[in-house]
């Protein structure tokens, strides 16, 4: 079972005030997002705020062991992307890889930012709108399709049973 709550936490939100505030979107970060800006000219709270207008960036703690790990096995930049994530705010999340941050976006109500196109794929098919990146400097949003309703398909047409069609 996957499960994310909202933590507590030492680390900081993004941007100061704008962190936790009422209105404010909520963004959460897969580990690969966090390599962007090393690898790229990349600035992620400002094409955040492009994109979105007022925001939280929120880090699950499974991205955060996810990063303890690569940091530990002495994976290029996993240092540097630890740090980065340590600027913002932690939520508690069960699980592991795609699946903790898929759950982390459910019960936050959250986008999500990845460069990974395979969980990009399966979040807009769960209804959660993502951030990717678009090239080297810029972010793109690919916002989910709502979701259906029972009452939201076009109406059917009545079937007529053979009898009612001879008269």
């Amino acid at each position: 079972m996957v499960r994310c709550t909202t933590g507590t936490s030492s680390a900081s939100s993004s941007g100061g005030p704008r962190g936790g505030a009422a209105g404010r979107t909520v963004v959460v970060l897969d580990a690969n997002a966090l390599f962007l800006p090393l690898r790229s000219a990349l600035r992620i709270e400002s094409e955040v705020d492009r994109l979105l207008g007022p925001y939280e960036i929120v880090v699950p703690t499974s991205v955060l062991g996810e990063l303890a790990r690569l940091e530990e096995r002495e994976v290029g930049d996993a240092s540097a992307a630890l740090a980065l994530a340590r600027r913002f705010r932690a939520v508690r999340s069960r699980g592991r890889g795609d699946d903790a941050v898929r759950a982390c976006a459910r019960a936050l109500g959250a986008c999500v930012l990845t460069a990974d196109r395979a969980l990009r794929s399966r979040l807009v098919e769960d209804g959660t709108s993502v951030l990717y990146p678009r090239d080297r400097s810029r972010l793109a949003l690919e916002r989910a399709a709502p979701r259906a309703t029972v009452n939201s398909r076009p109406h059917a047409r009545r079937r007529v049973p053979p009898t009612e069609r001879a008269r």
